[in-house]
């Protein structure tokens, strides 16, 4: 499922900023950075709020402002 969804960029990077779990919820402050190729990364600011059963993603909630470029 991710290959196809990146399949597109040259480059694509993740970085956790900060997290919070309590029980079966996560929250994550992220910095994703998706980059065209030859062009540069282009940095949003995300949070991502998870709730997990089993041992796996059960509700997924995802948080971004494009139009703010972050820097970490």
């Amino acid at each position: 499922m991710w290959a196809d969804v990146f399949r597109d960029f040259g480059q694509v990077r993740f970085e956790t900023l900060n997290q919070a779990v309590n029980g079966d919820l996560v929250i994550a402050e992220l910095v994703y950075s998706p980059a065209l190729p030859g062009k540069p990364l282009a940095p949003v600011r995300n949070l991502a709020v998870y709730e997990i059963r089993e041992g796996k993603i059960a509700a997924w909630r995802d948080y971004a402002n494009p139009q703010k470029p972050a820097s970490s």
